[in-house]
């Protein structure tokens, strides 16, 4: 993402960035979604970021899977992520400029 940081992203461009297909061994998606920048995210349509999700179940425990993550998104430069704490739900977040990724484990939410 950091070679696209700066720039507007179409929907199609955020869905081919490479680290949206960091997935552990075994996921399986279930659903995906891009938005691009000034498409309206979110319920509220107003904000401009371009933002991209994938929700997907796989095998192992939270701190390992963000382990696992951790690790693939440091071999693309990524600095190291933090616990987001005043989440209701286990929640890691990587920051690099004005790129983000989000890991929340929504196994204990109403979602699932």
């Amino acid at each position: 993402m950091e070679e696209q940081a700066g720039r507007d992203l179409s929907a199609e461009e955020l869905a081919a960035v490479p680290e949206g297909s960091i997935l552990p061994d075994g996921a399986r998606i279930l659903y995906t979604k891009a938005i691009g920048t000034y498409d309206g995210a979110r319920d509220d349509n107003l904000d401009p970021s371009a933002v991209f999700d994938c929700f997907y179940v796989c095998p192992g425990q939270f701190h390992d899977i963000v382990r696992w993550v951790a690790g693939r998104l440091a071999a693309r430069g990524w600095p190291a992520g933090t616990e987001v704490t005043n989440g209701s739900l286990p929640w890691h977040m990587w920051t690099r400029a004005k790129d983000q990724i989000s890991l929340i484990d929504f196994t204990t939410s109403d979602w699932t």
